[in-house]
């Protein structure tokens, strides 16, 4: 339907599998985020939710596989960036 509007509404996440990462050290001395992070073995978390136009509910699963990069800041928080 061209125009139609629809909006979620009760929108439930839940972790179903962690995913498992394996975390290596870059070899490049001038980075701030010094450790690199890949996906060994993906999770799953699943996703329920019903439209605002209808009551009928919907679910899906979605994989969970992070990568990346980790490191900290001056001030010790650690930080991770996709």
């Amino acid at each position: 339907d061209a125009g139609r509007h629809r909006s979620t509404d009760t929108v439930d996440w839940t972790i179903e599998d962690y995913p498992e990462v394996e975390l290596t050290a870059t070899t490049d001395p001038m980075t701030s985020d010094p450790i690199q992070v890949d996906t060994t073995t993906p999770g799953t978390a699943s996703v329920t939710w019903t439209y605002s136009t209808d009551d009928e509910e919907q679910t899906a699963t979605v994989d969970i596989t992070p990568a990346g990069t980790a490191g900290h800041t001056h001030d010790g928080e650690i930080t991770y960036h996709p």
